[in-house]
């Protein structure tokens, strides 16, 4: 598949989607998902001038981030019941609102304890929009789930690459704080836009009337299939190492690799930009040509690049390690589309909920774990237990039925 092939098919499906009168449900989502994953990744940005205010160590620092993720965890399944229930626009609107109030506590901290609170509610906050997120989408674009996803994934790896370098001049200049402070405004637009865009209406078949038992047997029908037990163990281990990578990433080129704190957030930036544009590229291929085969060669390029990182020195190599590194996103709207249209469409909210709290919930405790073994061992020794997990993830997807290619 040339390059030009490949852009060419991706302006083609930007001017279909602006034409669709279904963009601005598509528009109102993925600006939300820019703010949801951009402030997530604020924080890794502004940890340094944290871990010197209120004097943490790394495991402490970590334990934070493991905190946000947990509650972040915490309300996905609650998010997928409410969402096969009430609809999609009032939960993802919910959503934004409790990550303003979140956002807002940020800026207000006057002590660690208080800084975690703040990572309690926007965790909570933030964890009701993932799953009806990819539902929504998966409704109103069955026919090209992966291209639309891919491009609402795109806007959060964008988020996750301009939110953290905009939060890192402010907290540079006027401190951490204000690296929230700024974002304020977007929140409160994104709360509008989201409340009045046409979503479709909640499913008939809902958790709490007389078909409960009914909807039991088609959630454990749907997540007991062999496709979707190896698709889901290996996002299991794609969203841990994440967790840890994207937690102390900017902190370990700062002290492994001796670059500058501004440095450091450019190339954490540099992550995310490839991120935003590869999500796009990889969910068109995976409509046109198979979910496994992109899933497998992206997975296999990103567990080598994890085993590299320790091993590789100097500006330039570091750089094109970050593109590489960057490509990873890629799997995330390939495995999210995959997911969403293995389960049943009465249970998919509460599916794909259930399945993304255990995901993130098992991976919130890999900030942690990185913390911890840097701070008793060294990165190095973090980053390629990060590696070896994704090999295994890697694995998984190998073992995949080729029957949806």
């Amino acid at each position: 598949m040339s390059p030009f092939f490949t852009l060419k098919n991706l302006s083609s499906e930007i001017q279909t989607l602006r034409s669709d009168k279904r963009s601005r449900v598509l528009l109102s989502v993925a600006l939300g998902w820019f703010l949801v994953l951009g402030m997530r990744l604020v924080i890794p940005v502004i940890l340094p001038g944290v871990i010197e205010e209120y004097d943490l160590s790394l495991t402490a620092a970590g334990g934070a981030l493991t905190l946000l993720w947990i509650a972040y965890s915490i309300v996905q399944f609650p998010a997928g019941i409410f969402t096969d229930n009430f609809g999609e626009r009032k939960i993802l609107t919910m959503s934004i609102f409790i990550g303003t109030i979140g956002v807002f506590l940020f800026s207000l901290s006057i002590n660690f304890n208080f800084f975690l609170f703040a990572c309690i509610i926007f965790g909570l906050g933030s964890g009701l929009f993932g799953t009806p997120r990819v539902t929504a989408l998966s409704k109103l674009y069955p026919e090209n789930d992966g291209t639309v996803l891919g491009f609402t994934f795109s806007a959060g790896n964008f988020g996750s690459a301009v939110l953290p370098f905009i939060a890192g001049i402010f907290a540079t200049y006027l401190g951490w704080r204000f690296g929230f402070i700024f974002c304020i405004p977007i929140f409160i637009i994104t709360i509008l836009l989201l409340w009045k865009s046409p979503f479709k209406p909640p499913s008939s078949s809902t958790w709490g009337r007389s078909d409960f038992y009914k909807n039991i047997r088609l959630f454990i029908r749907g997540l007991s299939k062999k496709d979707v037990l190896l698709v889901s163990n290996a996002t299991l281990l794609s969203v841990f190492t994440f967790q840890g990578f994207t937690s102390f990433f900017p902190l370990f080129l700062i002290t492994m690799k001796s670059t500058s704190v501004t440095m450091a957030t450019t190339l954490f930036s540099v992550f995310f930009i490839v991120g935003s544009i590869s999500q796009p590229i990889s969910g068109i291929l995976s409509d046109k040509y198979g979910e496994r085969r992109i899933l497998l060669y992206l997975a296999a390029l990103h567990t080598i690049c994890l085993f590299a990182l320790p091993f590789v020195h100097g500006l330039i190599p570091l750089i094109f390690l970050s593109i590489l590194l960057g490509t990873r996103a890629g799997l995330a709207p390939v495995n999210n589309a995959y997911l969403a249209s293995s389960i049943p469409p009465k249970v998919q909210g509460s599916g794909l909920g259930f399945l993304r709290s255990i995901f993130i919930g098992i991976g919130a405790f890999a900030s942690f774990i990185v913390g911890f073994l840097a701070d008793n061992y060294s990165f190095d020794i973090a980053f390629i237990f990060l590696g070896f997990l994704f090999f295994i993830a890697t694995i998984c997807y190998l073992f995949l039925p080729p029957s949806r290619e």
